[in-house]
C-alpha cells in the first residue's frame, strides 16, 4: 500500500482524469434498476479498495465527498422534468416515475467523481500536486488558482467560523427558515469579503514586481 501511495503525482492526475472522463461518457439511465445495485455495490467496494491502496480512509472520504451531493441533487431532482412536452401533474409523475435512472445516474457519477479527487489529493501534498501540474503543462493561470485557493481557504474557514460565533453569541434565537435566510446573507457577505480581499492582495502583488509568475517557493 506504502508503495501505491508514493506513484508519482502526475501519474495519479493523468489516470484521475481518464477515469473521469470514462466515468462521465458511461450511460447508467437506460440500466434495469437491479443492474444499477449490482454496480452502486460494485463502484463502492472497488472505490473503498482504491482509498485503501492510496493509504487514506474510506469512511473519511466518502463523507468528505458529500460535500457535492447537495448541488448535483439540485440538478438531479429537476432532470426528469427536461423530457415533458407538456406542464400537468400526470406527466410531471410520469416523467419522474420513468425518469429516476437519470437521477442516479447524475448521483452516482458526480459524487464517484468527487470520491476520487478526494482520495488522489489526500494521496499527496498540495505541494506535490502543484510541482505535478507545473511538470504536466498546465498553464501557469490554473496553477496560480489552486495555489491561491489552497493558501486562502484556511483563512476564509477561520473568518466564516468568526462570524458563525457572532451570530450565535448575538442572535441564538434564529432558528429554521430565520437562520436558513440568515446564512444565506452571511454567503453573500463573504463573497464580497473574497473579493475585496483578492483586489487587496493582487495589488499588493503588483506593488512587489509580480510578473504573472509566483516564485517557486
Amino acid at each position: 500500500m506504502n508503495d501505491l501511495a508514493k506513484i508519482d503525482a502526475r501519474i495519479k492526475i493523468v489516470v484521475l482524469v481518464v477515469l473521469i472522463v470514462a466515468l462521465t461518457l458511461v450511460d447508467l439511465s437506460h440500466l434495469a434498476p437491479l443492474r444499477l445495485v449490482v454496480l452502486a455495490l460494485a463502484a463502492a467496494l472497488v472505490m473503498a479498495i482504491l482509498s485503501l491502496l492510496l493509504g487514506v480512509s474510506p469512511l473519511k472520504a466518502a463523507w468528505t465527498s458529500c460535500i457535492v451531493l447537495p448541488f448535483a441533487g439540485g440538478v438531479a431532482l429537476f432532470s426528469p422534468l427536461a423530457q415533458m412536452n407538456e406542464w400537468s401533474w400526470q406527466n410531471i409523475t410520469s416523467a419522474y416515475l420513468t425518469g429516476w435512472p437519470l437521477i442516479f445516474d447524475i448521483l452516482f457519477k458526480a459524487y464517484a467523481a468527487t470520491f476520487l479527487c478526494v482520495i488522489v489529493m489526500q494521496s499527496m501534498s498540495i505541494e506535490d500536486f502543484i510541482e505535478a501540474l507545473s511538470r504536466l503543462r498546465i498553464p501557469s493561470i490554473f496553477i496560480m488558482l489552486f495555489t491561491f485557493l489552497y493558501r486562502f481557504t484556511d483563512l476564509f474557514r477561520e473568518q466564516l467560523r468568526i462570524m458563525r460565533d457572532a451570530a450565535r453569541s448575538r442572535a441564538p434565537h434564529l432558528h429554521g427558515w430565520r437562520l436558513l435566510a440568515f446564512y444565506g446573507r452571511m454567503s453573500g457577505n463573504m463573497f464580497i469579503r473574497a473579493y475585496e480581499r483578492g483586489e487587496q492582495i493582487y495589488s499588493a502583488m503588483l506593488s512587489r514586481g509580480y510578473d504573472g509568475t509566483l516564485p517557486r517557493a
